[in-house]
């Protein structure tokens, strides 16, 4: 009997360390939450993509002292950082512009990480071209998708193109939705 009441007290201990629907769970990171840091300035996420393995991969801006960049971090299921994403886990890059931000992400089925945004053309921070991004699985460019990993695309001669969301079609295409703004606002669907 005793080793009965044992197993039961176990099993609601257990169930009681593990996260409530509401409530932190901390067993993630450090007390349920994680803090990462990627640029010089301040850093932002605004995107999140669940991979199979349940590896979390957080996209958004990273500031440095006169422009943003792309700033991506992987985490592993218990929220510490992937080491085998880009060496320490964490990535930054530009389009070799003055600001580029990342506002969506997917993960396709063989683990290339797609990130959508927008890139400036000069030294504003106006939303220019859709900006695309793939990445192999270890945080490396994609050679093999558009210019050395990196796609912009110009849509016209107005400024404020922004891709908010991606989708990876069945037969492995990427859809990339987003906003133009024109003499008024339009939405604009891609397809790679």
């Amino acid at each position: 009997m005793r080793t009965f009441i044992s197993i039961i007290l176990s099993i609601f201990t257990c169930t009681q360390l593990y996260s409530q629907a509401g409530e932190l769970d901390l067993s993630f990171g450090v007390d349920g939450f994680i803090i990462t840091e990627l640029g010089e300035s301040f850093d932002g996420i605004t995107s999140m993509a669940i991979q199979e393995d349940g590896k979390i991969v957080a996209v958004g801006y990273s500031y440095g002292a006169t422009h943003s960049d792309f700033g991506i971090a992987r985490y592993n299921i218990d929220g510490s950082l992937d080491n085998t994403f880009s060496l320490d886990g964490k990535l930054v890059f530009d389009y070799d512009t003055t600001f580029s931000i990342p506002y969506s992400v997917v993960v396709q089925a063989d683990n290339k990480i797609v990130v959508g945004g927008f890139a400036t053309l000069n030294d504003t921070s106006i939303a220019d071209c859709f900006a695309l991004a793939r990445l192999n699985s270890d945080g490396s460019l994609d050679d093999g998708f558009g210019d050395g990993g990196i796609i912009k695309l110009y849509i016209g001669t107005t400024h404020l193109d922004i891709i908010y969301s991606l989708q990876i079609q069945p037969d492995g295409k990427i859809l990339a939705a987003g906003i133009l703004f024109r003499s008024s606002r339009s939405i604009c669907c891609y397809k790679v």
